[in-house]
């Protein structure tokens, strides 16, 4: 198992900005920005390890999704929040609740509207409006205009 998967099996995250994949060591930066389509830039990748490492303050606690879409197959989206009301995340993960990907926004507010899916992209919406799309299978993809804000 990845660092990012034993964490997840805590029910802690990193609390920064950013992109996971269950056995990845690294992570990727990411950015809210409303004006390109699916109103996040994924940025470059990060030594896990090493972050953690620099600043273990800064694990968050999680819980599980506020808002749940199941997918075929058995895997599941959640939308959720973080130990912080500014705090939220959007997570993939398998029948048995472990991680496939998720992403942690530390001032988006918690993803608990529903979660909206159209083929492989799915549209997460926070209390504050925050509005995201991604593409379920690997969310560093880029997403169509068509799913732009």
């Amino acid at each position: 198992m990845s660092l990012i998967d034993d964490l997840w099996a805590a029910n802690r995250l990193p609390d920064w900005d950013a992109l996971y994949f269950s056995g990845d060591e690294n992570g990727y930066g990411v950015d809210l920005d409303p004006s390109v389509p699916g109103g996040m830039r994924v940025l470059k990748s990060f030594d896990l390890h090493k972050a953690v490492a620099d600043h273990p303050e800064s694990l968050s606690g999680v819980g599980s999704g506020l808002a749940v879409m199941p997918l075929e197959g058995g895997d599941e989206l959640w939308g959720g929040e973080g130990a912080h009301g500014s705090n939220g995340h959007v997570v993939r993960v398998r029948a048995d609740e472990s991680l496939v990907w998720m992403i942690f926004f530390w001032d988006s507010n918690p993803f608990s509207e529903p979660i909206e899916l159209s083929g492989r992209y799915a549209t997460f919406r926070s209390t504050t409006d925050v509005v995201i799309t991604v593409d379920i299978d690997d969310p560093r993809r880029p997403v169509p205009d068509q799913y732009g804000r």
